[in-house]
């Protein structure tokens, strides 16, 4: 079942590291995609890949988190 994705902001460290929002989207996008399980039209999907990748310094960490509507 395709998915959505919600990539979070990044800190100003990020820019250090040559780490944007947009490379993060995209590589992202690119797995789930060749997976079948992204689909990046308008339509209305409920479950969805959370992504929140905190940098410090040059030290990151990387959370992901998926979110599925409970289905009855």
């Amino acid at each position: 079942m395709p998915m959505r994705l919600v990539v979070e902001g990044l800190s100003k460290d990020a820019s250090k590291i040559n780490l944007t929002v947009e490379s993060i989207q995209a590589s992202v996008e690119s797995r789930l995609r060749s997976a079948r399980l992204y689909d990046s039209k308008d339509t209305i999907i409920d479950d969805f890949l959370y992504v929140r990748i905190t940098v410090v310094g040059h030290a990151f960490s990387v959370r992901l988190s998926f979110n599925k509507k409970s289905r009855r």
